[in-house]
C-alpha cells in the first residue's frame, strides 16, 4: 500500500484489515503482466488485485 497522506493510509489499512465492514473475496499477486497487457510495465500500478465484498449480517432470530 502506498499512500502519502496518513488519513488515506489509515483508511486503506482499515479497509484491508476488515474494520470497515468488508471482507476480501479475492487477493492475488501477479508475478509478471500477462502478454496482452499494455504497457508491459507501469510504475502506477501495483502487481496486486483485491476484490472486497460487503459483509453480510445474519438475520437475527425471532
Amino acid at each position: 500500500m502506498n499512500a502519502s497522506d496518513p488519513k488515506t493510509f489509515r483508511y486503506y489499512k482499515d479497509l484491508e484489515d476488515g474494520k470497515l465492514g468488508y471482507v476480501k473475496v479475492y487477493d492475488k499477486h501477479l508475478i509478471k503482466a500477462p502478454i496482452w497487457a499494455y504497457p508491459r510495465e507501469s510504475d502506477a500500478l501495483m502487481p496486486r488485485m483485491v476484490i472486497l465484498q460487503r459483509e453480510t449480517k445474519s438475520p437475527s432470530p425471532l
